[in-house]
């Protein structure tokens, strides 16, 4: 009898505990998906990203690890231009977000945080509040900083700049004015730079913007031609010194293009 009452108190403090939940597998194709996911789904998400922040999202060399952690994954989410996720996700459709915009920008990344917590409250309905507060302080925080990034910005209203084509649209938020945006190198004929440099001349362009993750050269040589400064800025987080989190990457980009003008 006395063992049999310790058993049950025992089991009636194991009852007690909340019952240990595994986190949501979720794979994300870069490290912008993985800082708007993380900011949503916090704890209840382990976070499986296929590329290094410095390297191109576009291209992309699957490995193993890779295909297990697709297999095992209950929400698969991408931009719009990974075009190799149809050959190697068979099975599992992958989710677009913020309808392949570059979540850079602010309100894109709100897009995105709003569709992720959706996803997530879908298949996590019990922690619905949960994931809800965590979209609702993301939300906020971004809307901030889009205050904050938009009244340091001024100076840069109306600059002349030439810039890759995957930064045209953070480039244009940030007030910039975009005289030519080219294409990833591979893709740049012997007229078509010819073009780029005429226009750059006539227009007085005086900065030329690559993007780190298709080539951060590309118009290096172009900028001394047209004497330009010429600078380099990361889509994603942690592809360049001190852009670990999204806000980083930001205000890093942010502070590259003010010192430049100084």
């Amino acid at each position: 009898m006395k063992y049999l009452k310790i058993l049950l108190i025992t089991l009636g403090i194991l009852c007690s505990f909340p019952a240990f939940t595994a986190p949501l597998k979720v794979v994300v194709t870069t490290t912008l998906l993985k800082e708007a996911t993380k900011a949503v789904g916090g704890k209840n998400v382990s976070i499986h990203t296929f590329t290094s922040a410095n390297s191109c999202p576009g291209n992309f060399d699957c490995k193993p690890s890779d295909v297990a952690a697709i297999n095992s994954s209950k929400l698969i989410l991408y931009h719009g231009f990974e075009t190799y996720l149809s050959s190697i996700s068979k099975n599992k459709k992958p989710i677009k977000i913020a309808q392949n915009k570059n979540m850079l920008v602010p309100n894109n990344y709100i897009l995105g945080i709003n569709q992720i917590k959706d996803l997530l409250i879908k298949l996590d309905p019990k922690n619905k509040s949960y994931y809800s507060s965590n979209a609702n302080k993301a939300i906020v925080k971004t809307k901030n900083l889009d205050k904050n990034i938009k009244s340091k910005s001024i100076k840069l209203k109306g600059v002349k700049v030439i810039c890759a084509e995957e930064n045209i649209e953070f480039v244009k938020y940030l007030g910039f004015h975009v005289i030519y945006a080219y294409p990833q190198s591979d893709k740049i004929s012997a007229k078509e730079w010819s073009d780029m440099t005429q226009k750059a001349k006539k227009e007085k362009v005086k900065i030329t913007i690559d993007n780190l993750q298709t080539g951060q050269y590309v118009t290096a040589q172009l900028a001394k031609d047209i004497k330009a400064k010429h600078i380099v800025l990361s889509n994603f987080p942690d592809g360049l010194k001190n852009t670990s989190t999204y806000e980083k990457c930001i205000i890093t980009n942010l502070n590259t293009c003010i010192k430049v003008i100084k």
